[in-house]
């Protein structure tokens, strides 16, 4: 049973479930698990296509072409799958992968960042080094497949393929490194960004296409870091006084799909929760901002001068 400290970097679903009490494994998966998926991952297709080939499967035809996204996923979602079930608590509670109806708008929000950002980058190599292809692109006009084969295919590509390469990179890839790397470090930021950064470097050497790696590098850059938070210390610029020590410690947390009401909330139940461990508790007032500055201080903060705002200071 988990009973000790997270890791830093741990996901969200990992720091609630072990909110809720739930009876956790110690993950022992790791950077092992990496190395098997990735190099599953380039080998396994070429070893499978390579029979197929050689049994007589047409080298350009439908099954082929299906075969080789198909033999791809099975250790970029298969090894996950399996190892966070083995050594850990799945992959719903050990790398985070959840659905939710937001992340449907958040998934399009971010395929279209990722556009807008590799296009400039697209340019860029193609202004220095020539025009290129996509490898899977040229797969498919090559191929002498029915149009339903190449239609199932580009369905593969544009939505199997990054639910597949997400459980792989941001999943078990960040989550390894991160754990790794939170042995040595202290702080959440250095933790998440060494982590970021294997993990995108990782994404875009594996396609295997060296005149795409800028490209594939911005794209998985802006996959970005999803719900995390940092416990670290704080240093003030220079202001103290008997509230105020100039160094303390900040809890600070970030949510996908969260507006400030949701994460208000949260906030809440944080302060009642800590309250609980000491038998107390706190009622919520719940008010807004301009109420406050009203109730409190008979001002209305959007109407008010400079003057009658720093008036109650005096």
């Amino acid at each position: 049973m988990w009973t000790g400290p997270l890791y830093l970097g741990a996901p969200a679903t990992v720091v609630e479930a072990v909110a809720e009490g739930r009876d956790l494994q110690v993950p022992r998966w790791g950077l092992l698990d990496v190395v098997i998926t990735i190099v599953g991952a380039l080998m396994i297709p070429v070893i499978i296509l390579s029979v197929a080939v050689s049994a007589g499967l047409p080298q350009h035809g439908g099954a082929i072409l299906i075969l080789g996204s198909v033999t791809v996923w099975l250790p970029l979602a298969g090894w996950p799958l399996l190892t966070t079930y083995l050594q850990g608590n799945g992959v719903r509670i050990d790398l985070g992968y959840v659905f939710r109806r937001v992340d449907l708008l958040w998934g399009i929000g971010g395929g279209i960042a990722c556009f807008v950002l590799a296009t400039p980058m697209g340019w860029l190599t193609e202004h220095f080094f020539g025009s290129f292809d996509s490898a899977a692109g040229n797969a498919a006009v090559q191929s002498n497949s029915p149009r339903w084969v190449l239609v199932l295919y580009a369905l593969m590509v544009c939505v199997g393929a990054p639910l597949f390469e997400e459980l792989a990179f941001r999943g078990l890839v960040f989550a390894a490194v991160a754990k790794r790397v939170a042995r040595h470090q202290t702080s959440v930021r250095m933790v998440l960004g060494i982590a970021g950064l294997w993990s995108t470097m990782l994404f875009a050497g594996i396609h295997l296409e060296l005149i795409r790696v800028p490209v594939l590098l911005v794209i998985g850059a802006a996959a970005g870091i999803g719900d995390c938070y940092e416990l670290g210390r704080v240093f003030r610029n220079g202001e103290v006084g008997c509230r105020h020590n100039p160094e303390f410690t900040m809890l600070e947390w970030y949510r996908v799909g969260f507006d400030h009401r949701q994460l208000m909330g949260e906030t809440c139940e944080l302060v009642q929760a800590a309250l609980s461990l000491v038998d107390r508790r706190a009622t919520v007032a719940k008010r807004s901002y301009r109420a406050w500055f009203v109730d409190e201080l008979d001002i209305d903060p959007f109407t008010a001068t400079l003057d009658e705002l720093r008036a109650p200071l005096a």
